[in-house]
């Protein structure tokens, strides 16, 4: 997990993210790797670095990255193979950090791009709920409210697909879960 060192990590956010021409194909790096789980550069790793930027910053940075992609690069190959694949091996770390990600994307002003990555969300989600609600959980607390909407619909989708699920989830996953929705609002 080491094999990329401190120094490096710290040029790469303070100097190649912010040249345009050197961005795009970082980022798209990022996005996927960040779908690795033992990957350096995991969802973890972008994640903590999303959550340093305030609401208007990520806008401007994260947000604008997505919607330049114009129904190519990296989120949207995530969202192919995700639409496209049987996902039914997919582990739970696996699951979480395409969780994260997918969840990233929710911030975007493309709302096609918004309503796949939800509809993505949704698909793991009933795969992987226990996954699916501690994204959820994380996410609902971030200062974007497309992500709070986003993820709390797709939650809200899961819930309601649990009558196909496996009858454990509603007792192990959904109650506790929806107790700390409810008082986190």
């Amino acid at each position: 997990r080491k094999l990329i060192k401190k120094s490096i990590i710290d040029y790469i956010n303070k100097t190649l993210l912010w040249h345009e021409h050197s961005s795009r194909e970082l980022l798209d790096l990022f996005v996927s790797t960040a779908t690795k789980p033992l990957h350096p550069l995991n969802s973890k790793r972008l994640n903590n670095y999303l959550l340093g930027f305030t609401l208007t910053g990520r806008d401007l940075f994260w947000s604008e990255y997505m919607r330049k992609q114009y129904g190519s690069g990296s989120i949207y190959k995530l969202i192919s193979w995700i639409e496209n694949q049987s996902l039914e091996k997919i582990t739970a770390d696996q699951a979480a950090c395409v969780l994260t990600v997918l969840s990233w994307t929710l911030g975007t002003t493309v709302k096609l791009l918004r309503n796949r990555a939800t509809r993505c969300l949704f698909i793991i989600g009933k795969i992987q709920p226990d996954e699916l609600f501690k994204s959820l959980l994380a996410m609902v607390q971030v200062d974007d409210p497309y992500i709070r909407e986003r993820v709390l619909a797709a939650g809200y989708g899961v819930a309601m697909a649990c009558n196909d699920l496996e009858k454990k989830y509603i007792p192990q996953v959904l109650l506790p879960s929806a107790k700390k929705i409810y008082f986190l609002f």
